[in-house]
């Protein structure tokens, strides 16, 4: 009986596992606690013009990112305690060296992956990295690669 039980189990994860569903971005969301500020970095420092977000305007905050993907900045009264470079979100640009000098000359602080201040990593695939902290501590990675066009 175990046997008849395992074959339709198999069958329906084989069909599970073939079927895509074709995701994109659509959305990245930060928690922040002083939204006023963490928006004026945003702005500031990633240069990431402002969208038009349904609700209220004192508790969440749009930014676009161009085809379609969004960050969202959410107002909370706490943030979560991470504060882990693993737990980030990323931006590539391929004005890598620009955005580099850029964070240089307004004396924003990014660190290489081990965490050494004003340095670059270079990922085993080539693509140059640094990251940064908003005003909350989240981590953002900034980097140099290159996709294929969608």
């Amino acid at each position: 009986m175990k046997k008849l039980l395992i074959i339709p189990i198999l069958l329906i994860a084989g069909m599970l596992n073939a079927q895509t569903f074709d995701f994109e971005l659509d959305h990245t969301a930060v928690v922040v606690t002083d939204l006023d500020k963490s928006v004026a970095f945003y702005k500031d420092v990633l240069q990431l013009k402002e969208i038009k977000a349904p609700g209220d305007k004192e508790k969440i905050r749009w930014f676009t990112l161009g085809n379609f993907d969004q960050l969202h900045l959410i107002k909370a009264d706490e943030m979560p305690d991470i504060k882990t470079r693993s737990v980030h979100f990323s931006l590539n640009t391929q004005k890598f060296d620009a955005f580099v000098a850029s964070l240089e000359s307004k004396g924003v602080i990014y660190t290489d992956w081990p965490g050494e201040n004003f340095k670059q990593s270079k990922r085993p695939d080539g693509v140059r990295q640094v990251y940064i902290q908003d005003p909350d501590g989240n981590w953002i990675e900034l980097n140099d690669a290159k996709y294929p066009s969608k």
